[in-house]
């Protein structure tokens, strides 16, 4: 034992279908192949003694950004660098053929040192026509080139989650005189 706390995210059923099982083990089979700064790592993915299959990770000390722009309170630099840093991380995922697909503030973690993490992977998807690829084989060329030519289809909720992110963040700054205090999250307003 090295002593080193870690977060353990645990399937919830007693008794979970096949298919459960299979996208929890992708969840962290995706999320360790991203080795990025802002993705937490997973040190570990086993079965409890029940059977049930779990993953270790990286153990996070921060806040939100959900909370922060809730009432929290934040330098203009660390809201701008955290913003460069999640657009920097789905950046990175979308090179290695991952659209993340649930991009929020409560997604999102301003770590206590100054590090930012982009969180829950569950819903992330491999970009391949029928989904079904191996997570642990590499993604073929054509997969990518199609990802980094701007396959829309695939990036294109990333890019308007991370305009939902930004936009709130960017407002905080220029109605909190440098603070993001106060400051609601919001989506987009209908249209018509």
């Amino acid at each position: 034992h090295l002593g080193r706390l870690v977060a353990v995210k645990r399937m919830r059923a007693a008794a979970p279908t096949a298919a459960a099982t299979a996208r929890f083990l992708r969840e962290a089979r995706i999320q360790a192949r991203l080795d990025h700064p802002a993705v937490v790592p997973v040190y570990q993915l086993g079965h409890d003694r029940d059977g049930l299959p779990f993953f270790a990770m990286k153990r996070l000390a921060g806040t939100t950004l959900a909370e922060v722009l809730a009432g929290g309170r934040a330098s203009r630099q660390r809201l701008l660098r955290a913003l460069v840093d999640v657009t920097r991380a789905v950046d990175f995922a979308h090179s290695r053929g991952v659209v993340h697909r649930d991009l929020k503030p409560a997604n999102i973690i301003l770590g206590d040192y100054g590090e930012v993490y982009v969180l829950d992977w569950g819903v992330a998807r491999l970009v391949d026509p029928g989904d079904g690829i191996d997570v642990n084989c590499e993604i073929p060329v054509g997969h990518l080139t199609r990802l980094q030519a701007g396959d829309q289809s695939e990036v294109a909720g990333d890019h308007q989650a991370l305009n939902m992110v930004g936009v709130p963040m960017l407002q905080g700054l220029a109605d909190g005189g440098g603070e993001a205090g106060g400051v609601g999250f919001a989506g987009p307003e209908p249209v018509g």
